[in-house]
């Protein structure tokens, strides 16, 4: 295995005197392989060998983790700890609490729709758009208690008197972690490390709309919204969450409700908190697709729609909302992202 590792990266070191570029099948490919790996469908070895060869500096970091891995690991099944077991490194713990990173390619969009949103006027300018990763699914149950037992993030206490609150329940590790304050989900970036943090509304609807494709739903623009793509309400007399008065365990919709890029529970499921502050319409996105502050008023942007939405409007990418910082909701929850390098 050492061997394969060694005579490996020694073709990664021969390629950096190459000029030509991979071709981008082959980086989607070395992405693929990383992706599935870090998941616990595929080997280290395979992403290895799949990343090995390319020159591109994020090929290069996604071959240099999966290298990390494919030494010590042996041909048997490896067992599973009741608990996750975080390595010393603050930047192993995407892989250690199984947070999954979905590379997205920047680009120039027109934030908004000239459909049904809730600006009274779509902006007249463009917003650019770094590349950066994001995390395929919306952060669970598991993921947040491992940050609860490391001392990253504070505990909910007690067990939720709702049923669709999911903290404290034995059986929702895999489920979205809901009923969350801002800051509460801010604390688990900041434990996480190596550049985590929420997205910023660009980034959002940026990959939610399928980048430059402009989207109306992630999965696409003419399917409407039901329960084969989005865990929501039927109908405003229906049972929310598909008829199970909660969300689902995530990406539950896969793939028929993923994004352009693979990630899952864009629309429903929960809302998802992210960094900008609620200051305006589309209109004061900055056009380099930062953040913006957070206002007076503490109001922070939402996005996605949830398990309780039933309007289609309400689950199109370009829809927004606004909640207070302080106050978690059963249909409130987050993802996070971290800048490509």
């Amino acid at each position: 295995m050492r061997v394969l590792l060694a005579s490996v990266l020694s073709v990664a070191i021969v390629s950096d005197a190459r000029s030509e570029e991979p071709s981008d099948s082959s980086l989607s490919d070395c992405r693929v392989a990383h992706v599935l790996f870090t998941s616990g469908r595929g080997s280290p070895d395979s992403c290895v060998a799949t990343c090995a060869g390319l020159v591109e500096a994020h090929a290069k970091r996604l071959l240099a983790e999966c290298a990390r891995f494919a030494a010590p690991l042996s041909p048997g099944p490896q067992p599973r700890s009741a608990e996750p077991r975080l390595p010393a490194s603050v930047g192993d713990r995407w892989l250690a609490v199984g947070v999954q990173p979905v590379f997205i390619a920047g680009g120039r969009y027109r934030p908004g729709s000239d459909g049904v949103t809730n600006d009274v006027k779509r902006p007249a300018y463009d917003v650019e758009v770094a590349p950066f990763e994001m995390s395929r699914t919306e952060v669970t149950v598991g993921q947040y208690t491992a940050c609860v037992r490391d001392g990253g993030c504070p505990a909910q206490g007690e067990t939720r008197p709702t049923s669709s609150c999911n903290w404290g329940k034995s059986d929702r590790d895999d489920y979205p972690i809901n009923c969350l304050g801002w800051k509460e989900a801010k604390s688990f970036a900041t434990w996480l490390g190596q550049g985590a943090r929420l997205p910023t509304e660009a980034e959002w609807e940026w990959a939610a709309r399928g980048r430059e494709e402009g989207r109306t739903y992630p999965w696409g623009n003419t399917l409407a919204p039901d329960c084969t793509r989005v865990v929501m309400k039927l109908g405003e007399e229906a049972t929310s969450g598909c008829g199970e008065r909660r969300t689902w365990e995530v990406c539950s919709k896969s793939p028929s409700g993923d994004s352009r890029d693979g990630v899952c529970d864009l629309a429903g499921n929960v809302g998802e908190w992210l960094e900008d502050g609620y200051l305006g319409g589309h209109g004061r996105i900055p056009r380099d697709g930062t953040a913006r502050a957070v206002g007076r008023y503490g109001l922070i942007s939402v996005r996605g729609g949830s398990f309780l939405s039933y309007s289609r409007s309400d689950l199109e990418v370009t829809r927004r909302s606004l909640h207070p910082h302080s106050i978690g909701m059963n249909s409130l929850g987050f993802r996070v992202v971290r800048s490509a390098r």
